[in-house]
């Protein structure tokens, strides 16, 4: 079966060499050699006690995450390390795929079933599997995972949802969980476009008194308010967001944050305190760079000092989370099969339009909602 694959540079010869297709794709300066390949089935052997938890699946959509850049990144330098050797792997972190085998143990899942990873973290048996995301290699067609790392979803559930639908899921529902929220209070979640965020924001819609959402990009505003967004205020400076005349209007008005959902802390945690109420609370789950590397020695104490204490005599909760359970993406799934989970697909790519599917997934920042590519 054909397989989208990073390629070595031997690899990429050894395929124009036999007339094959070898797509070039520039991400910050660096350039990555991809094809549609073919790809042998990898061993599996349902009669062999080795295999007796273990599935393997025929990948039916995939697509790529913010940390995909970075994996992309560290695969090629791993790749580069063999010159002179053909490697060729896989790339992406989510999927939706059919079940084509399974062990003789495998309980959960049977041939036919369609099924997306379970990133459970940080792990439901550590004697068995790894905790976290399953693979990062979902763009392989032909894979071999185990039981504990895929749940079942209906055959309703569409496929290019069914390809953008764990990670972002698991990690907002796991925020949502563990904020323990009463449906009382106002929220305010940054990077609006973000696919983190536009997960929440489905997730919280009519469960919160009021949802306020940070974004810099003009044609989303109005996409934003249809998913559920009461404000939408457009950030012309995101080092400055504190500052914008809307939020501070809108936190005048209701009383300010009670919650502050937040996908990239380096970013924009510093500014957020000062809105973030008394016995408030904070969540993020990851960070875009380190910004307070760019500030002095002396600067950063000094911001790092103010910023502490205006944490602590807010009596602030900070909560810092990695992905979600079985449990939060099993309540992700039956919500949108019931209509309660609006999610959002930008646009899907198939039949090689390889570069076209990379640079919209990770070089354009007007998109609204996740890239799929389908095989």
């Amino acid at each position: 079966m054909k397989s989208l694959a990073l390629l070595s540079e031997k690899a990429a010869s050894l395929l124009i060499d036999e007339g094959e297709i070898v797509h070039d794709f520039i991400l910050y300066g660096n350039k990555y050699q991809l094809a549609i390949i073919e790809k042998n089935l990898p061993e599996f052997n349902p009669e062999d006690e080795q295999f007796d938890e273990l599935v393997l699946l025929r990948k039916i959509a995939f697509s790529l995450n913010f940390r995909d850049k970075g994996m992309l990144l560290y695969m090629q330098e791993l790749i580069n390390k063999d010159q002179g050797v053909p490697v060729q792997v896989g790339i992406g972190s989510e999927f939706i795929a059919e079940v084509l085998q399974v062990g003789k143990k495998v309980k959960s899942l049977k041939v036919g079933d369609k099924v997306i990873p379970n990133a459970h973290y940080p792990s439901i048996d550590s004697k068995k599997v790894y905790g976290g995301i399953p693979s990062n290699h979902a763009s392989s067609a032909l894979d071999v995972l185990h039981e504990l790392q895929l749940i079942s979803v209906p055959d309703t559930m569409n496929e290019e949802v069914g390809a953008i639908f764990s990670i972002g899921c698991q990690t907002a529902f796991g925020m949502i969980r563990r904020l323990q929220l009463d449906g009382s209070g106002n929220v305010l979640i940054t990077s609006g476009t973000s696919s983190t965020s536009l997960f929440i924001l489905a997730a919280l819609k009519g469960k919160v008194n009021h949802i306020t959402v940070l974004t810099t990009q003009v044609s989303s505003v109005a996409k934003l308010k249809e998913l559920g967004a009461d404000d939408v205020v457009l950030i012309t400076d995101r080092n400055k967001i504190n500052e914008e005349g809307q939020l501070l209007n809108i936190y005048n008005q209701v009383g300010g944050f009670d919650v502050v959902v937040d996908p990239f802390s380096d970013i924009y945690l510093p500014q957020l305190v000062s809105l973030i109420n008394v016995n408030g609370k904070y969540v993020t789950c990851g960070i875009y760079y380190q910004s307070f590397q760019n500030a002095n020695n002396a600067n950063n104490d000094l911001l790092m000092s103010q910023f502490l204490l205006s944490l602590i005599g807010k009596n602030i909760t900070m909560i810092f989370n990695c992905l979600g359970n079985t449990e939060d993406l099993k309540l992700a799934v039956e919500q949108h099969i019931n209509g309660d989970l609006p999610l959002q697909v930008d646009s899907v790519f198939s039949d090689g339009q390889v570069v076209d599917f990379l640079t919209k997934s990770f070089s354009e920042s007007e998109k609204f909602g996740k890239v799929v590519y389908k095989y």
